[in-house]
């Protein structure tokens, strides 16, 4: 039996098992056949996601997206694996989180987001290894533009989630992580040009204040316990630029290189752009809620050789 024979008779009989689990009422176990690099494994303070053990929750996620693909219509958030998170055995080069240092790169880009105010009515969440509100295609339209030089490629907002503490470090403003971070998911929507990702995400870091985040009480008063649902009953409507203070249409200052997801299947598909702006702030309150739901869920700094060039406007 050729190689190619036993990978798709492997895969149908992967896909039997997961229709006959999911008719069973049976949680789906996300494995991997034949990827490049062998076996992998995701292990973070107890939190295991290997194909076999999911108490990350991660493969639930994954299988989410599976399911808004087929039944919604939508193209699959996660792109297909390039790789899954090394477990140190592999050489990598373009992991994240990283610590953003000088030297930086320089050039001309420009960001600009068309973000109209989105009735929370019809958006859907799920709480698991994240807390995440996803954005339907079937909805109004939130829209990042990247342009460099004569080449643009426009990007749709598919998900918001949070992560707690932080993850990327930026060490000429602080060389620590933030206390909470979101990141603010994109994908590709027109062809994409030379040197443009699949998927573009912006990550908005936060800081430590003393009154609750007017967008954040919003975002976290409709988690109220594990798994999935649609938003049904809220009247509310939320207005995402309130969270990107110095931006009118084009963000004015940022960092960007090219990396990975920070959580399975970790997959180097990234335009990353951490902001580097007035921070919004979080209250201590709303950091003990979020993280009482999903726990300490950001990914450690990654150490990538050679490092990322980075790019700073």
């Amino acid at each position: 039996m050729s190689t190619v024979t036993f990978l798709v008779l492997s895969l149908i009989l992967l896909y039997a098992t997961d229709a006959h689990n999911l008719k069973k009422g049976k949680k789906k176990v996300v494995t991997t056949v034949g990827v490049a690099g062998g076996d992998f494994e995701y292990t973070y303070k107890n939190c295991v996601y290997n194909g076999e053990d999911d108490s990350c929750g991660w493969g639930g996620n994954l299988q989410l997206n599976e399911h808004r693909q087929k039944v919604e219509g939508c193209p699959a958030l996660n792109p297909k694996p390039v790789n899954f998170c090394p477990t140190g055995k592999q050489t990598t080069k373009r992991q994240s989180p990283i610590v953003i240092d000088e030297p930086f790169s320089t050039g001309t880009q420009t960001l600009t987001i068309n973000y109209p105010t989105l009735l929370l009515k019809g958006l859907e969440i799920d709480v698991g290894a994240s807390v995440t509100l996803f954005i339907p295609c079937n909805t109004v339209k939130q829209t990042l533009t990247i342009a460099r030089g004569t080449n643009k490629v426009t990007y749709q907002l598919r998900q918001i989630h949070f992560h707690t503490p932080g993850e990327h470090i930026i060490k000429k403003k602080r060389a620590t992580v933030y206390p909470f971070v979101l990141h603010f998911v994109h994908e590709a929507t027109t062809p994409l040009k030379s040197g443009f990702e699949k998927l573009a995400v912006l990550e908005v870091n936060f800081v430590s204040g003393a009154k609750d985040n007017p967008l954040l009480s919003k975002f976290s008063k409709l988690a109220t316990g594990k798994g999935h649902k649609e938003i049904t009953e809220s009247t509310e409507s939320i207005n995402l630029r309130e969270l990107i203070k110095d931006a009118k249409n084009d963000i004015p200052s940022f960092y960007n290189y090219y990396g990975s997801l920070t959580s399975p299947p970790c997959a180097e598909v990234v335009d990353w752009y951490v902001l580097d702006i007035d921070f919004p702030s979080i209250s201590e309150a709303q950091i003990k809620y979020l993280k009482s739901l999903c726990g300490e869920n950001n990914r450690p700094i990654q150490n990538n050789s050679p490092a990322p060039k980075v790019f700073k406007k």
